[in-house]
């Protein structure tokens, strides 16, 4: 070995002892600037509107849920009009510091489709927070056309609809089943698939997420891979105190499958497409910072609605095993 390389070995090696031999204590001097408003809310026509409010935390502090605001007054306005104050529903938890699990704020009216939807926010002591969201059109699904593969273990759904070219639109798709013997939309099933020739943007939560950039102002053809029988177990606990419970079923039957096509604002697509880039990159601390997306004024959070469509006129065979028996 020459006397260079071992030179330069020696001064590796007294390198790596040096620094490993150092401790250096920190002090992160952050400023605190007080605390915030936190308006998280997702608005559907299939429901009423319900929000969550809460205090933003100090990046150092120590606790771990967020604090319930004092005495808030929440209000819902409906295309600029002021139409009610938003009444508390809170959750008792014994594992929450502040003893509440969450809170939400409930409305009695249910959002339609283009209206434009404001939840102002006023607390003691803190900043008044709003945030707005317009309510997107309904998209009618056209036709499905379905197909089954040469494997005889796929079917193949063709979605078709008419996509607008007056402004951009955001969409993700569900399929659902309901179990054997019981009421439609009880307990349903989200039906597990692939898309086929079309690639939708990003997937979040089984949600493949998309925008109408593919076919903007044009019919949208969207395809699915189902597979031919569904398997639909049941995990039936006896504990269980719901409508889903004393049902011990093993067999093959015809059952209605439930196509949802969700049409959603831009809060919607921009806050999860975020917040999946941030989930993504993990702990590495040599990407760049992602800002998961707020449309919260003076506060954080986000407020985001959809609408929705259903057809029901496709069927599907289901093949329902209880596991674990039933009582």
């Amino acid at each position: 070995m020459g006397t260079q390389k071992k030179h330069y070995i020696s001064s590796l090696l007294l390198l790596i002892i040096t620094l490993s031999s150092c401790e250096s204590d920190y002090n992160l001097n952050i400023p605190d600037y007080g605390r915030k408003i936190i308006i998280n809310g997702f608005l559907s026509t299939e429901d009423t509107i319900s929000v969550q409010i809460s205090e933003s935390k100090f990046i150092l502090d120590t606790i771990v849920y967020y604090k319930p605001l004092k005495n808030p007054t929440v209000q819902l306005w409906i295309d600029n009009q002021y139409t009610e104050d938003l009444k508390c529903s809170y959750s008792i938890s014994s594992f929450s510091q502040h003893k509440i699990d969450s809170i939400t704020y409930l409305s009695k009216y249910r959002p339609l489709p283009g209206s434009e939807y404001t939840i102002k926010v006023v607390s003691p002591g803190l900043p008044e927070a709003f945030a707005t969201v317009k309510m997107p059109g309904i998209v009618p699904i056209d036709r499905i056309d379905t197909i089954l593969m040469a494997n005889h273990v796929d079917r193949l759904y063709s979605l078709t609809f008419k996509d607008s070219s007056i402004e951009t639109n955001f969409f993700f798709i569900k399929f659902l089943v309901t179990r054997l013997g019981l009421a439609p939309f009880s307990c349903d099933t989200t039906i597990l698939k692939s898309y086929w020739d079309f690639k939708p943007e990003f997937l979040y939560n089984e949600k493949f997420i998309f925008s109408d950039k593919q076919f903007n102002g044009k019919e949208a053809q969207i395809k699915y891979l189902i597979p031919s029988v569904i398997k639909d177990q049941i995990k039936n606990f006896p504990t269980w105190n719901s409508d889903c419970s004393n049902t011990n079923i093993d067999k093959i039957v015809t059952r209605k499958i439930f196509v949802k096509l969700y049409n959603c604002s831009e809060e919607f697509y921009l806050y999860y497409k975020s917040f999946r880039t941030t989930l993504e990159r993990g702990d590495d601390v040599f990407y760049e910072p992602v800002k998961v997306y707020s449309n919260v004024i003076n506060g954080y959070g986000i407020l985001a609605g959809y609408t929705v469509f259903i057809d029901s006129s496709q069927y599907v065979k289901v093949w329902s095993k209880t596991l674990y028996g039933g009582k």
